[in-house]
């Protein structure tokens, strides 16, 4: 064995296989290292950073690690960072070194190009980043700004930003122009509109192709108007940065300079445009070493490039005396973290993928201490008995295990989710449910968003229709039906008058057909008398919503947060929320505060114009579309069973794994956008290595036909199900001890059986060759079944609210009912009456009067929801605190404070977390665009230390409850130190006067106790950006000094 060997086991404290000390030490040129599942590839990298320095190849500074989240780069850094500290103790290196490897994010490390050179591009310094919010304001106001006829009637604003965001980024992430896109799509309408004879997949292709034309014009005026504010999205950075080191072979040779080895983490989750970023800076034979596992790639959808890795050889070649050769390949296939058992099933469903990418290698079972490994599946009649297996199976596991931690349920569909959450916890069983499906489908949050959109489109029919046959409006079928043909009276003459070109050309302009019938507008008509046949009782309904409605409409443009507190005032559902049992009570109040802080850190204005309802609306879309949403609580919780989908997963493990929804059309999924047919989705033959029987299509001489087009469907069907077998893959190896994959014969509406999924039939027949067990498997319903969930509710719509509420409801209605028609206040009083009632309010005047005078104290009641700011002003001055309680007066924002929450997300931005909303006002950074002083706070912080480093989270938000209170607040920034330590930070912008040590300590006791780290090991300072001064409080309060604090004495 080497003394090289030696030295690097000695630091990570166990030998290396084989094949990970081959990736440690492979030689300085361009490798990829595929690692598989649960091979510890981290460590490698962590392992190949200290072999470096220690063997002379590279300073600690001169390693740049590339990866893709803050989490990882922290990782990846913590563990670099410990190797070098124990080289150091052993004389191995410098004792004066200066151990920081260049460790960041993909985002990072080109937004860093931008600030050194952006100036070569045309951008300043100090260019802003818009975080998700600011990005879709900006968009909405290009959107109705715009002359171009796509958008010009305004209608489904919210879809037309959503589009213009995605194409905008799909065309960044491929490395293409709006104009290169135009060109193809104008060719091939040209080419479309040539045919003597279209099938009907033409006509489909020519609507789509206009479509995407109008798309690249928005795209360019989105980048115009970016351009001209000196403003930044994260695509944005990794395009001009591209564009960079294109241009300037200076650049290039001091990248080159500056970072001796490169290191490439998740390299299967790149796209076009950062391979091309990484190709150009360090091509040419620099020593390269990228890291993943294309058996893994998942995130094809939003513009990772599958076949990166197995390009890498040729992307980035050896070279040796000047000739290139393609460079090698190692494999990581030991797993550390699965039982034989659950990995013999992953490398069988993985098999196909092996197959696909070539070089791949099975995983084997290294020596984990984990055991065996227990595999299980079910099939059950419908989703409601998969609902309570599922939470049977999850009560099982904590009677084996004595934990609820350790347990997660991973899905394929947010919505799936949902379900199985409200079961768990009518169990009492705690949850973390993590994403979209954690709060946007709460049902109070639901139609709350259902008014809005009403309130923004005109022809927002579907959320319409979900207010009309809701709890609320509950109208029937007939008085539904009714106020639709109310909605477009002309809609027979107006289909048969209109020929298939004229229809296509509406739908150019903005009035395709099926956007001319309006709920909304039908609604107000049948409010003014219009429509005979509406019932009596359902006229009544309407009239009251169309007052609601136009109530409303006169606030559409205030500030989201605003308006959603408008609407739960104005349609009494803030009181209906806290109708019913007081645990349901109390988690739709916990979901609106959620739904409307978001709301509340939606950019109120950007680019000096005010932000619309409309750009909120497509940030929550986006959100719902990519499962991006945080969720009520983003912080883990204690004892709790994690509910996310797959996607999220990603690079996570748990002891327990149970994935339900293993349904045929559901895992795997169908049923994707494809270009021709969709606008949004970029044509296969202009990007990059595409599959040649994606290419082919259409034929450039005969034109698209519908058997050209099958064939077409069936390729694109190939590689959708290769990836629907990686996110199965994924799930499968997140499992340590237990993996449990479940499906069901009837969904909730379905008139035809789902059954099991190809994954879930796969994992049956391995169970049923004696590798695992089969817990239920319910026999194929006989043909001319009824679905039972269907015929179940067949009688009950519109859907009956349930019992409880609505006697509760009724109740209080009565109540109100009977108070009004009482009719006693209305009584003529006699002149000897009226004195007397005279007499008797002086009486009580002077009675409440006297008590005010005698009481010395008022008591004020604490909320239960607190803030860190309340917290501390409840500790600094109580009784300026209560009188705020008792009489709150809105506060004048200062300017200090206006900078420094600009300050905040500038900051925010440099260290390029894609959260769906920031706490910036962006009102206020527009105003300070130009504030001397913010710019020098932003220069200063660049030289801080903490400019360079990769933080483990920023703007972490938490919820704890101390002494009975519930606090909640953010976490600027919290950053990895030495030998597992943690640091928080807290940027402040002014000077040490308004520092309060309390305020700090809530914050490590929320960190502490949301991930787990001991108190003892966090460190919590104040940084004073203007002067780079650290303020790191010798002591602070744990938590029973909290609690006493906030529970008095």
């Amino acid at each position: 064995m080497s003394d090289a060997r030696v030295r690097i086991q000695t630091l990570l404290g166990h030998p290396l296989s084989d094949e990970q000390w081959m990736a440690v030490s492979a030689p300085l040129e361009p490798a990829a290292i595929v690692a598989g599942a649960g091979s510890g590839k981290t460590t490698v990298m962590a392992a190949r950073v200290a072999w470096l320095v220690i063997e002379g190849y590279a300073p600690p500074d001169g390693v740049l690690g590339l990866t893709f989240t803050n989490k990882a780069a922290a990782e990846l850094l913590s563990r670099s960072r410990r190797f070098l500290l124990a080289a150091q103790d052993h004389g191995w290196i410098d004792a004066e070194a200066v151990l920081e490897p260049a460790v960041s994010t993909y985002h990072s490390f080109a937004a860093r190009l931008l600030i050194d050179h952006g100036v070569l591009v045309g951008l300043e310094p100090g260019a802003e980043v818009l975080a998700h919010g600011a990005r879709e304001a900006l968009a909405a106001q290009v959107v109705r700004a715009t002359t171009l006829p796509l958008a010009d009637r305004g209608r489904a604003m919210a879809s037309v930003i959503s589009s213009t965001l995605r194409f905008d980024d799909a065309l960044t992430e491929l490395d293409l122009t709006p104009a290169e896109v135009l060109e193809d799509a104008c060719a091939l309408i040209c080419g479309l509109e040539a045919l003597p004879k279209r099938q009907r997949i033409g006509d489909q292709m020519l609507e789509a192709a206009r479509m995407r034309a109008a798309l690249c014009g928005l795209v360019d005026e989105f980048r115009a108007a970016k351009r001209s504010r000196q403003v930044l999205d994260f695509a944005d950075q990794v395009r001009w940065a591209l564009a960079i080191v294109r241009q300037s072979s200076d650049v290039r040779t001091q990248l080159r300079g500056r970072y001796p080895c490169v290191l490439l983490d998740e390299y299967q989750d790149t796209s076009v445009a950062q391979r091309l970023l990484l190709q150009t800076a360090f091509g040419d034979g620099h020593p390269v070493t990228a890291v993943g596992d294309p058996c893994q790639a998942i995130y094809e959808w939003r513009g990772a490039t599958v076949d990166n890795l197995d390009r890498f050889p040729a992307h980035f070649p050896r070279v040796v005396d000047g000739v290139p050769s393609r460079a090698l390949r190692y494999s990581l296939a030991d797993n550390r973290r699965s039982g034989p058992l659950i990995l013999d099933l992953a490398n069988h469903v993985a098999a196909p993928l092996r197959a696909i990418h070539a070089g791949v290698e099975p995983l084997t079972a290294a020596s984990s201490g984990r055991g065996r490994g227990d595999v299980r599946c079910a099939l059950l009649p419908t989703v409601v008995d998969e609902t309570s297996w599922v939470a049977d199976e999850v009560q099982r596991l904590y009677a084996a295990h004595g934990a609820w931690r350790g347990i997660a349920i991973l899905s394929r569909r947010a919505e799936t989710l949902v379900d199985i959450d409200r079961e768990l916890r009518l169990r009492t069983v705690p949850t973390h449910l993590v994403g979209v499906a954690g709060l946007l489908d709460v049902p109070v949050v639901a139609e709350v968003r259902a008014i809005l959109e009403v309130l923004d489109d005109p022809t927002a029919n579907a959320a319409c229709l979900r207010l009309l046959e809701g709890p609320r409006w509950r109208l029937g079928v007939r008085d539904l039906a009714a106020l639709g043909r109310l909605a477009s009276p002309d809609r027979e003459s107006l289909d048969a008058g209109q020929g298939v070109d004229s229809r296509l050309r509406a739908a150019i302009l903005g009035t395709d057909p099926t956007d001319l019938a309006s709920l909304p507008e039908a609604i107000d008509r049948a409010a003014a008398g219009a429509g005979a046949d509406i019932s009596p009782q359902a006229r009544d309904r309407l009239v009251r919503l169309s007052a609601e409605l136009s109530l409303l409409r006169r606030h559409r443009d205030d500030p989201a947060a605003e308006l959603i507190s408008r609407v739960l005032r104005i349609t009494g559902l803030g009181v209906e929320m806290a109708i019913g049992p007081a645990d349901e009570a109390a988690e739709r109040a916990r979901a609106m505060s959620a739904f409307r802080e978001l709301a509340a850190r939606f950019p109120v204005c950007v680019g000096g114009a005010r932000s619309t309802l409309g750009a909120f609306l497509a940030r929550l879309r986006e959100a719902e579309q990519f499962d991006a949403c945080p969720t009520l609580d983003d912080l883990p919780r204690g004892d709790a069973v994690v509910l996310m989908t797959i996607h999220k997963a990603k690079g996570l493990e748990f002891a327990h794994v149970i994935v339900p929804g293993s349904c045929d059309g559901i895992f795997p999924g169908t049923g994707r956008d494809r270009w021709p047919t969709n606008a949004q989705v970029v044509p296969w033959p202009l990007r990059d290595g595409a599959p040649a029987a994606l290419t082919a299509f259409p034929d450039p001489v005969g034109g698209p036909t519908s058997t050209s087009h099958r064939e077409f469907l069936r390729a694109s069907g190939d590689l959708e199900r290769a990836e629907e077998r990686r996110l199965a893959y994924v799930a499968f190896t997140r499992a340590e001890r237990t993996l449990a994959v479940s499906g069901h014969w009837w969904g909730p509406s379905q008139t035809t059986p789902r059954g099991p999924g190809e994954f879930l039939g796969e994992v049956h027949q391995w169970c049923l060759e004696g590798a695992g067990d089969v817990a239920v498997w319910a026999p194929p319903p006989v043909d001319g079944d009824l679905n039972p969930l269907v015929a179940e509710r067949a009688a009950a719509w519109p859907r009956e609210p349930d019992p409880h509420v609505q006697a509760s409801r009724q109740h209080a209605a009565d109540l109100v009912a009977r108070a009004r028609d009482d009719g006693l206040a209305s009584l003529p009083l006699t002149p000897a009456e009226a004195a007397t009632v005279a007499d008797w309010d002086n009486t009580t005047h002077r009675l409440l009067e006297e008590e005010r005078i005698a009481r010395r104290a008022r008591e004020i009641e604490l909320p239960f929801a607190l803030s860190v700011s309340d917290v501390v002003r409840l500790h600094d001055d109580p009784d300026a605190f209560a009188l705020d309680l008792a009489r709150p007066m809105p506060r004048q924002p200062s300017a200090a404070a206006r900078r420094g929450t600009a300050l905040h997300s500038w900051i925010e931005g440099q260290y390029a977390v894609q959260t769906l909303f920031d706490l910036d006002d962006l009102d206020s950074a527009d105003a300070l665009a130009t504030d001397a002083e913010l710019e020098r706070l932003r220069r200063a912080f660049l030289s801080t230390p903490y400019a360079l480093r990769a933080p483990l989270a920023v703007e972490a938000p938490f919820a704890i409850v101390l002494g009975g209170r519930l606090v909640r607040g953010r976490i600027d920034a919290v950053f990895a130190g030495p030998h597992g330590r943690v640091e928080i930070v807290d940027w402040k912008s002014g000077g040490p006067g308004g520092l309060r040590d309390l305020q700090l300590a809530i914050y490590r006791v929320a960190w502490s106790e949301a991930v787990g780290t001991p108190l003892d090991r966090i460190e919590a300072s104040f940084v004073l950006v203007g002067t780079g001064e650290v303020v790191s409080p010798a002591r602070l309060p744990d938590r029973a000094e909290l609690d006493r604090m906030l529970s008095g004495p």
